[in-house]
């Protein structure tokens, strides 16, 4: 039976397949980079911001109200800013890796069911070449068997006549 182990990997394909995707088959194909690439992104947000903050405070000096209740308004608005557009931005930058990660392992999953119905078809092809092949010694035994019978059909025939000479 050569089609089993074809059908055998048909049959684990399928069933790999079908089985739902998980957490783990998603992170495997998270892009290990994004928590660093994440991390320099924020650190950039927060330079910007640390910057203005810095022109923020310089500007109140000029103007004598640094450390004023004004000053201090501005100060934590910005801080809430920053805060809000860096998980805006840490979340949204998780939400792209986490949906790259998806897609490709539902093309695994597509893969794997591509893979189990070309086994599925080799062994199905070898099964009719197997059933072919015992058609065909069948038909080359009938074949043979009637030749054998023919041969002794004549060497019966030539038994009887051999018999039935003294008579005729």
């Amino acid at each position: 039976r050569a089609y089993e182990p074809d059908l055998g990997m048909a049959r684990g394909l399928t069933s790999l397949s079908m089985s739902p995707i998980t957490q783990s088959d998603i992170q495997q194909y998270q892009n290990p980079y994004s928590q660093m690439v994440t991390k320099n992104v924020l650190d950039e947000m927060r330079r910007r911001s640390d910057i203005q903050g810095q022109q923020t405070s310089d500007a109140a000096v000029r103007s004598g109200a640094f450390g004023g209740a004004r000053h201090g308004v501005q100060e934590s608005e910005r801080m809430r800013n920053l805060g809000q557009q860096q998980s805006q931005t840490a979340a949204q930058m998780r939400q792209q890796n986490y949906q790259q990660a998806l897609a490709a392992a539902q093309a695994q999953k597509a893969q794997q069911l591509s893979g189990a119905g070309a086994f599925g078809n080799i062994a199905g092809q070898q099964m009719q070449l197997g059933q072919q092949g015992i058609q065909g010694l069948q038909q080359a035994g009938a074949l043979g068997q009637g030749q054998l019978q023919k041969g002794m059909d004549i060497a019966y025939q030539d038994f009887l006549k051999q018999q039935q000479f003294p008579y005729t």
